[in-house]
């Protein structure tokens, strides 16, 4: 182990491991994704590197302990749980998150290439974006217009897919922003986000307009950041002008129409939708409103009153399986995160964390590499700058 460069191994299977998120379902073996290597592997290595002693030593701060005390619930709720099975399989996803997690944000301050994590975020999202739009007949998803990616006989969730591409899109936003190579980063930002409407995911799109909205207003408010908005905002213009000339009018009609846009044809129809699991999910909470049902729970409670079927909103699902308690343990750091790293003005990473949150609304984030991954980047952007003396944002940083 002496003669290895465990920090060259670690931050390129994170690349990898970044590069490779939008594809994971469709890069699975009988050992697990190719997600899971990598970060076995990143894991293995940091193992070594944060030997001090007879004993490793884990970052203890605000976030790390939140997490921990969040996995504890989760664990302890078996003895509340009515579904040890659907425990046992989410138990094994979060732990698997968590002990990334902890051992990532565990490596010294500077360790981890942030930048090449960003490059790994723009180079998937980018990939994922041009197979779409150069191969439609392989990537068709439904009548609607929606596109997906078909690899090795298996389709990809376009919301999650929509999600993961979005890291990449304001990575590359952020690029825009600090004036790094703008022409190469414009024509990435138009691709990604063309690639993300291709998906037809409607909370994708709300997530992204509002938090750019919520990211510019929290921008500094100097002559020369004011000019950058405004000219950031007719770019944004022209993107929007031409993605709604070009998109299939399938794709308008029956998933961007503003009269369907937040979902007001399923609230109006009663028929199965997110508003009505939300219905039934507001009984559950109301009935144990304290601990929940139990992590990995939601499925077996809301069978209860209505059917086995996913939340859809992540908020939801932390109150549903851990009650008041696990939702504020849950989102507490992550929103304390959110203010620390809005006050210090780094536009990219307010985008990116508000995406992720807002999103969250009509997807279970919770259950995917892609909300855990932009977690750890804006925390470990947040330290790493704080642990230099800098603001977020800095040009020399």
């Amino acid at each position: 182990m002496l003669n290895i460069n465990k920090k060259n191994i670690i931050n390129y299977c994170l690349f990898l491991y970044v590069v490779f998120l939008p594809f994971e379902e469709a890069l699975a073996s009988s050992i697990g994704s190719i997600l899971k290597i990598f970060g076995m592997i990143i894991i293995f290595f940091s193992f070594f590197e944060l030997i001090k002693g007879n004993r490793i030593i884990f970052r203890k701060d605000f976030i790390t302990i939140m997490i921990t005390l969040w996995i504890l619930l989760g664990i302890i709720s078996i003895f509340w749980v009515s579904s040890f099975s659907w425990w046992s399989y989410f138990l094994k996803i979060y732990i698997s998150q968590y002990v990334l997690f902890i051992f990532i944000s565990s490596l010294p301050n500077g360790y981890i290439d942030l930048s090449l994590i960003e490059k790994g975020f723009i180079l998937g999202a980018i990939i994922a974006a041009m197979i779409m739009i150069i191969s439609p007949s392989s990537s068709h998803y439904t009548d609607e217009g929606r596109r997906t990616i078909m690899l090795f006989g298996t389709t990809l969730d376009p919301n999650v897919l929509s999600g993961v591409m979005s890291l990449g899109l304001f990575s590359s936003i952020n690029n825009i922003f600090l004036k790094k190579e703008l022409i190469k980063n414009i024509i990435i930002s138009l691709i990604i986000f063309f690639g993300i409407l291709l998906t037809g995911s409607r909370g994708a799109l709300i997530a992204i307009v509002v938090a750019v909205i919520i990211g510019l207003f929290s921008y500094k408010k100097d002559i020369k950041s004011i000019l950058k908005i405004i000219a950031f905002l007719i770019l944004l213009i022209i993107m929007g002008y031409f993605a709604l000339k070009i998109l299939p009018d399938e794709l308008i009609t029956n998933r961007f129409n503003l009269n369907i846009l937040f979902g007001q044809n399923e609230l109006a129809s009663h028929s199965h939708s997110r508003y009505k699991i939300w219905g039934y999910a507001l009984e559950l909470i109301i009935d144990k409103p304290i601990l929940g049902y139990g992590l990995g729970n939601f499925f077996s409670a809301i069978a209860t009153i209505y059917r086995v079927c996913a939340s859809h909103n992540m908020y939801i699902l932390l109150i549903v399986e851990g009650g008041i308690i696990g939702f504020l343990i849950f989102l507490m750091p992550i929103f304390i995160l959110w203010i620390k790293t809005e006050k210090n003005k780094n536009i990219g990473n307010v985008m990116l964390l508000t995406s992720i949150l807002i999103l969250a609304i009509s997807l279970d984030s919770i259950t995917y590499k892609y909300f855990w991954i932009g977690y750890l980047y804006v925390y470990l952007h947040y330290r790493q700058y704080m642990g230099k003396g800098g603001k977020i944002g800095d040009r020399k940083n």
